[in-house]
């Protein structure tokens, strides 16, 4: 059996060795949760699968080539597995409690919820009740079940409240690319209540007026966007989505270009950039701790220079830079020292405006 000491000494490792005065009451909470003191009552944020094979994205996400293909569509997280069924270690929303709660009483419009939640477990605690929104015999492929409200309730042990959680129009939109807005498909929705997405307690059914619109993929061949089953989805299905070519994976000089990329430029200092930084990031992975400091510049596009660099960077320097890139060495540079002295220039009239104001 462990004591509270040992708890103690087990969080401490658990924390790395760390012992700074900003640990001590996280872990005086860790042990009030372990020993009970204190009723978990976190519930999950995303889905927990079994394996990463089951990841719609793992042919197409984090790939060697400069493009991402978004591939999964409208389903992302949770809403891929509870549509294409697939099973999960753990489902989005759910959690551990020491006690247990009791749903009942479910009153449903399409403005929302109302229900009662009964602490039925011996000891107080808090629960997460969650509202989603689905509509089986939708003609807009959409996820089977989308998450659009929650309540969290503190009931002591016995205890029961009403909880009522709202909705407005954007729980039953849709992006409309016909028209160029958003939509709403008119029809009966199913309004379920659960403690996680896979823990749905009570169901209603609300009749919502719709806009009337279109369906804008009516003409369309997209059957693995109308099942969930975006695991292997077609070059030619995911172009017929998108509504153009899928873009080319090459590498463009321009304002995309990203810092790691100026390599593959015209350029002896884009070389230099690009190779400095190949070098720290390559032996920061080697040592089994990658800076992330130096993944993030190496991956960052020219264009959010301008951005991140509190004003010292401009997009006409920017300019100068893609301009010295493509081989332009002397136009480039001259574009860059012009544009930096306009910039200093702007940025005195900007502080100046500022302490005046």
């Amino acid at each position: 059996m462990y004591d509270i000491d040992d708890l103690k000494n087990l969080v401490d490792m658990a924390a790395g060795g760390r012992s700074p005065a900003d640990l001590l009451i996280t872990n005086a909470k860790l042990v009030d949760v372990l020993t009970g003191t204190v009723c978990p009552g976190g519930k999950l944020a995303e889905t927990w699968a079994n394996a990463y094979s089951d990841s719609p994205v793992k042919d197409h996400f984090a790939g060697e080539g400069r493009t991402v293909q978004y591939r999964e569509g409208l389903y992302v997280g949770y809403r891929y597995f509870e549509t294409a069924g697939r099973p999960v270690a753990f489902p989005f929303g759910y959690g551990l409690s020491y006690t247990t709660f009791a749903y009942k009483d479910l009153k449903a419009a399409p403005e929302g919820v109302t229900l009662t939640v009964t602490n039925t477990g011996r000891c107080a605690g808090a629960e997460i009740v969650q509202l989603y929104v689905a509509k089986p015999d939708a003609k807009v492929f959409r996820p089977a079940q989308e998450l659009k409200g929650f309540a969290k309730v503190w009931l002591e042990a016995g205890e029961s409240k009403t909880v009522s959680i709202p909705l407005d129009d954007k729980a039953y939109r849709y992006w409309n690319m016909a028209t160029d807005s958003w939509e709403v498909e008119g029809g009966s929705y199913q309004l379920r209540v659960g403690a996680s997405s896979a823990d749905i307690r009570l169901t209603a059914e609300v009749v919502v007026l719709g806009s009337g619109a279109p369906d804008p993929y009516q003409s369309v061949d997209l059957p693995h966007y109308r099942t969930g089953e975006i695991t292997r989805v077609p070059d030619a299905e995911f172009a017929a989505l998108l509504g153009r070519p899928i873009p080319e994976d090459k590498i463009r000089i321009d304002r995309n270009m990203t810092l790691g990329e100026l390599g593959h430029g015209r350029s002896p200092l884009g070389w230099l950039v690009a190779a400095v930084l190949g070098l720290l990031l390559k032996r920061s992975i080697q040592r089994g701790k990658p800076d992330l400091n130096i993944l993030f510049q190496y991956n960052m596009p020219l264009r959010a220079l301008a951005k991140m660099t509190n004003g010292a960077i401009s997009m006409g320097m920017v300019d100068g830079i893609v301009m010295e890139a493509k081989g332009f060495w002397i136009i480039g540079l001259c574009r860059v020292i012009v544009e930096a002295v306009k910039n200093v220039i702007l940025n005195a009239q900007l502080e100046g405006r500022l302490r005046n104001s």
